[in-house]
């Protein structure tokens, strides 16, 4: 697996987020203004797409952001998922971040978790989704 960094949204960042939050978890406000500025990731294997995610800094809360972590169905399981989080963060401490933030939906909590973040303050709803905020300190 090779993880690539991408300064724009490709088309397979759209592919699969589009895959995994679109048309398996039904969100319908999937893109935003962010992707025009975000660090996005993408994973392939042998040469297929597979796993995305983003990175950014957030002038108005002045804080390093990860998030859309998406890996697509056949290759869910693998540790994928958990590559893709460290990546993120390696990017994020490369730009200057020294703790990071993301917004985990609930049920992700626990894989969150092992990674080394931490939730804190109340559950709020994202598309009627209960999300919640976490945090992890960067080494």
């Amino acid at each position: 697996m090779k993880i690539l960094e991408f300064q724009n949204m490709t088309n397979d960042v759209v592919l699969i987020r589009k895959e995994v939050f679109v048309e398996e978890q039904h969100f319908c406000d999937e893109f935003d203004g962010i992707d025009s500025y975000a660090t996005h990731l993408v994973a392939y294997e042998n040469g297929t797409p597979i796993a995305v995610a983003r990175v950014f800094y957030d002038e108005k809360e002045q804080r390093y952001k990860v998030g859309r972590f998406a890996v697509r169905k056949p290759y869910r399981g693998k540790g994928i998922g958990l590559e893709m989080v460290k990546k993120a963060c390696e990017v994020a401490k490369e730009m200057g971040a020294t703790e990071v933030y993301l917004h985990s939906q609930v049920q992700a909590i626990p894989f969150y978790e092992e990674v080394g973040f931490s939730a804190f303050g109340e559950v709020g709803y994202e598309e009627y989704c209960p999300h919640i905020w976490m945090k992890k300190q960067l080494q």
